[in-house]
């Protein structure tokens, strides 16, 4: 039982901090013949993992949870898509440590649990980017009762919740979202997927015009994997190629999965580069 006590110590400081919204209480869309088991908090594998590090999954039922920021007046939001290869979500480190710091920065930190595991018969992102359309739209309806500034609502995503965030903010599928729902800004934290299978060319996926939001992206120069480092390469080169602001910050190690944990090297201080990038971004508008 030890092990479980910091998910029940998290889920208790949760339930305290935040107001938990369902996105779809009749049921999600194309959930009918989906055979999912019940949402549980999924051991990690090694006995020697770090504790800030949760997964949670079999999400059959997507919410948001609100942290609001402290004060009086319109702020900035971000909604938070967590990492875990479509497969299950790392909640702590990847979700709300992330609420945590935004709040200390003056921003209202929307958590998003999408669907998960990937749903047979679709594509990994697909679901999940039903859930995260659904959040913009809940955001944008309660903004004034949120006390959220409309045209500073952004997207932020790890590994595969930094490619459900690109989907959302620079998809083809997003192309029909109204231009008031598209997130302002997105910052992508290793993104998965966003080059084409083993290629080095962007995946035909993402679109990025003129007009395209502005975009935050960090990433190890070791990661090799689904998130591929030269994803965020390549994305960069769209965006520049098209003069949408942009920032990349490529760190020589730190692999995968960092997110807002703390282990003394170099790219631990991406959120300190992030929120100067934010702070000039939003004081310049």
């Amino acid at each position: 039982m030890t092990p479980l006590l910091p998910l029940f110590l998290l889920l208790l400081a949760l339930n305290a901090s935040a107001e938990t919204i369902e996105l779809f209480p009749d049921g999600a869309p194309g959930e009918e013949n989906q055979t999912i088991g019940e949402e549980a908090w999924m051991p990690l594998d090694k006995p020697d993992a770090d504790p800030a590090i949760t997964r949670l999954g079999n999400v059959s039922q997507p919410r948001i949870d609100i942290f609001p920021a402290e004060g009086d007046g319109l702020k900035p939001a971000v909604l938070i898509c967590p990492g875990g290869g479509y497969y299950i979500l790392a909640m702590n480190h990847e979700g709300t440590m992330v609420a945590d710091w935004l709040n200390e920065l003056g921003y209202t930190a929307i958590v998003l649990t999408y669907r998960v595991p990937r749903r047979e018969g679709r594509e990994p992102h697909a679901a999940p980017l039903e859930d995260a359309r659904r959040a913009m739209e809940l955001i944008h309806a309660n903004a004034e009762t949120w006390e959220i500034d409309r045209d500073q609502i952004g997207v932020l995503g790890f590994s595969a919740g930094g490619n459900l965030a690109a989907h959302l903010a620079y998809g083809v599928e997003t192309k029909d979202l109204p231009a008031h729902l598209r997130p302002d800004f997105a910052i992508l934290v290793y993104p998965a997927l966003l080059k084409k299978d083993t290629t080095d060319t962007l995946n035909p996926a993402f679109v990025v015009t003129e007009n395209s939001p502005p975009c935050f992206l960090v990433h190890a120069h070791n990661d090799r994997g689904g998130a591929h480092v030269n994803g965020s390469a390549l994305f960069y080169l769209a965006l520049s190629k098209r003069e949408v602001p942009a920032e990349l910050h490529i760190f020589s190690d730190g692999k995968h999965g960092f997110g807002m944990l703390e282990r003394g090297q170099p790219i631990h201080s991406w959120p300190s580069r992030c929120e100067e990038w934010l702070a000039h971004l939003l004081n310049h508008e």
